[in-house]
């Protein structure tokens, strides 16, 4: 048995830009992709632009005003509550209790702690005032 050799008549190509239609399809893919992707990094480092910075007077105020029902919050004051819960200064010099972790667990509540359904800013100024309790710092 022999083989036989299909030949198929070619396509006639319009223009010269035929033949590389489908390189172009699969570059403005790519080109499309990436320019949402530069587009995502822009936004992204103009909102971390547009927060404010922390404040520690804020963080100070919001303290005394949601967590010292439960927590002693003024520094250096490292005594524990009767009911077991940590101060403010024991808790910003815990090791394991870095600032992304504190704004991980301020998100939701956890245990007895209520939903105080915080803003960023809040957390942020709760952290910052934690912070500012870390041993050897100054806090004012």
């Amino acid at each position: 048995m022999k083989a036989q050799l299909v030949v198929r008549p070619l396509r006639p190509l319009h223009s010269a830009t035929d033949a590389l239609r489908p390189a172009f399809r699969n570059f403005r893919h790519v080109a499309h992709a990436a320019a949402l992707a530069a587009s995502l990094v822009v936004i992204s480092a103009q909102v971390h632009a547009a927060d404010p910075p922390s404040d520690l007077e804020r963080g100070r105020s919001l303290a005394r005003t949601w967590c010292s029902q439960c927590h002693t919050v003024e520094p250096g004051d490292r005594q524990q509550r009767a009911d077991g819960l940590a101060s403010f200064s024991a808790l910003a010099n815990d090791p394991r209790n870095t600032p992304d972790r504190l704004r991980a667990f301020l998100t939701r509540p956890h245990g007895r702690m209520p939903d105080l359904n915080l803003s960023r800013q809040d957390r942020d100024d709760l952290v910052a005032y934690l912070g500012s309790m870390k041993e050897g710092r100054t806090t004012h």
